[in-house]
């Protein structure tokens, strides 16, 4: 009898790393969503160089890899999405039994609850999910096994309700991180490198859209050269009118900051509650959170607190 596989659920950049440093004897199946930019070259990329898969799989929405495990259950043993928070992840939690399903860090919002109870309709979703058996946080899920994240005490101190299990990864984020660049390598936007050596340079980790915020700060600092490394989520061409540069956003931040900052004068990082400050750690440089006024910055410092203690 073959030997069931495991499947794993990609739907931006960052999970791939994550999803590659999970302890698994298993045969592998990666399956990569497009809803990033350039995804389709991303899988190419991965198809060509790694070895660390069975089958490679692209996929246009999140409901063809659902409808993929429905038609193969039987060869599959566990799963690892990056979410387990909507109604159709909970029908196919269910649908799926017994194969086990696991959630994987993919970011800040692994680290807090994902609801509002303040909001009205926000409240009533949690409710319906509560009656349903899930809780209001990723690895949260009815079905769900366990999560794998980097900080689990971290994790129990905001999130103090959790009772599933937390799984550590192989590595920590960067030391997996750089060992994956020996397949992701041809990827890397290495020309910056050589621009920004010995400059002043204002880094700019835009969220899923661009926020004018950041054209005050640019002009607050002339002689610096700006760089714009957009959210793998933003679709659309990004012109250099407002910036010197653009970074392909087809890789995460994380694998350019401390390049960046090794080489460049001065850096100046702003952000909109970035993940990726949470996994490059203590680093030099001036920040610049435009996420200041929003409610989600306290939840977003008191992670960024409690991830560097």
């Amino acid at each position: 009898m073959k030997q069931k596989k495991s499947a794993y659920l990609i739907t931006k950049p960052l999970q791939y790393i994550n999803a590659t440093n999970i302890p698994d004897d298993n045969n592998k199946d990666c399956f990569i969503v497009d809803y990033f930019k350039d995804s389709k070259i991303f899988y190419e990329n991965i198809s060509e160089n790694s070895s660390y898969w069975d089958e490679i799989y692209y996929l246009r929405k999140r409901r063809n890899f659902y409808i993929f495990i429905l038609k193969n259950k039987r060869k599959y043993k566990d799963i690892y999405m990056d979410s387990d928070q909507s109604f159709l992840a909970f029908i196919f939690s269910l649908i799926v039994l017994p194969i086990k399903i696991y959630t994987y860090e993919e970011g800040y919002g692994s680290y807090r609850e994902l609801r509002d109870e303040t909001k009205l309709i926000e409240k009533i979703k949690i409710n319906i999910y509560k009656l349903l058996g899930s809780n209001n946080w990723l690895g949260g899920g009815t079905f769900t096994k366990g999560m794998f994240l980097y900080h689990p005490e971290s994790f129990n101190n905001l999130v103090p309700k959790n009772k599933k299990k937390i799984y550590p990864f192989r590595k920590n984020f960067i030391d997996h991180a750089n060992l994956l660049m020996k397949e992701l390598g041809s990827l890397f936007d290495s020309k910056i490198l050589d621009i920004i050596k010995n400059r002043d340079v204002i880094l700019y980790l835009s969220s899923w859209e661009i926020n004018v915020e950041v054209f005050s700060i640019i002009e607050q600092y002339p002689g610096y050269f700006t760089i714009i490394k957009p959210h793998p989520n933003i679709k659309n061409d990004i012109k250099l009118d407002n910036f010197d540069y653009i970074l392909n956003s087809i890789l995460p931040a994380e694998l350019y900051i401390h390049q960046i900052l090794i080489r460049c004068k001065n850096l100046i990082i702003v952000h909109e509650n970035s993940s990726s400050l949470i996994y490059v750690g203590n680093i030099k440089c001036t920040e610049i959170n435009l996420k200041v006024a929003d409610h989600s910055f306290i939840i977003y410092n008191k992670i960024r607190e409690l991830l560097s203690s």
